[in-house]
């Protein structure tokens, strides 16, 4: 073993420790995780914890950060939802991060969306493998839970309703939450009145409704990690099943969009009609030479609300 991979592998398994020892579920006590929070603290190998920076980072420099000084091979793409989901998200529930403290009404979806150790956190990473670790260890974990709720109760003030008759929905605040909400109270109530709403995402929750038992009698299967669109409406008199991309800055319904979405109702016989909604002409336009037209699997509608 050359000595970077040595070091490599010391500050990983001491980031690992780090996670355990600060009461972190086992699920971010992994590698991941563990150069994650390297990342966050912008250690590279041949630094010390005492060195530990406050730093302003994304989910997508985070991943150049791993592949470039402890990865030997770059995350795909895709890895950056788990990061973010799996790790990210966990951190700042525990108080080791915190989300744009530049900007806390930033949406969820925003390429400026960014990640912070927070002052407590980096005050105890910093003396970790010093005599200071257990005292400060055991004051961080101290204040620990009044952290998470103090995070829980912003995040909870920060969201937008949606009433479904008599049950409210909490949407993440941001443009794409308003433009799903603008598609099921204007665009639903015009167009498509008598429909049910069988799902209906969020870019903090996937499931944020789900009508498990309506898609098993149409034989729909939805893979809760797999592709499928933002909301689903079912008409019952015309047997019709809409599929809804909420599109403010990216996932319109192209040629392999569309390609995807068919999978999921593969096995059911309802026609399907496949939508793409956009806030804006301006947004619309980007995207109008790559959408999907009319196909043998259904029809394609562009919608300006």
């Amino acid at each position: 073993m050359s000595g970077i991979d040595e070091k490599i592998e010391i500050r990983t398994e001491e980031a690992k420790q780090i996670l355990q020892e600060i009461g972190m579920a086992k699920e971010q006590q992994n590698e991941r995780s563990a150069w994650s929070l390297l990342a966050l603290l912008n250690i590279t190998p041949e630094k010390h914890w005492s060195d530990a920076e406050c730093i302003s980072i994304g989910i997508t420099p985070i991943m150049e950060f791993i592949g470039k000084y402890y990865r030997s091979t770059p995350y795909k793409p895709n890895t950056r939802e788990t990061i973010r989901r799996q790790t990210m998200h966990q951190f700042v529930e525990a108080g080791i991060a915190v989300e744009n403290p530049d900007n806390p009404e930033r949406p969820i979806n925003s390429p400026d969306w960014r990640y912070q150790i927070s002052a407590q956190a980096l005050q105890l990473f910093r003396t970790y493998k010093s005599s200071q670790w257990k005292r400060q260890l055991k004051i961080f974990l101290s204040k620990n839970q009044s952290l998470t709720e103090e995070f829980v109760k912003h995040r909870g003030q920060s969201k937008l309703k949606l009433c479904l008759g008599n049950n409210t929905l909490k949407l993440t605040s941001g443009k794409h939450s308003q433009l799903t909400i603008d598609v099921i109270e204007k665009f639903r109530s015009y167009f498509a009145a008598e429909s049910d709403i069988l799902y209906l995402g969020d870019t903090g929750n996937k499931l944020l409704h789900y009508d498990r038992q309506m898609f098993e009698s149409l034989e729909i299967t939805l893979n809760p990690h797999g592709n499928f669109p933002d909301i689903i409406l079912y008409d019952r008199k015309k047997k019709w099943l809409l599929l809804i991309e909420v599109v403010t800055s990216h996932g319109h319904v192209n040629s392999q969009r569309h390609k995807a979405l068919s999978k999921i109702v593969k096995n059911s016989t309802v026609g399907l009609v496949f939508i793409t909604a956009f806030p804006d002409k301006t947004t619309m336009k980007k995207y109008v030479g790559d959408i999907t037209g009319k196909q043998k699997f259904g029809l394609q509608i562009f919608l300006n609300i």
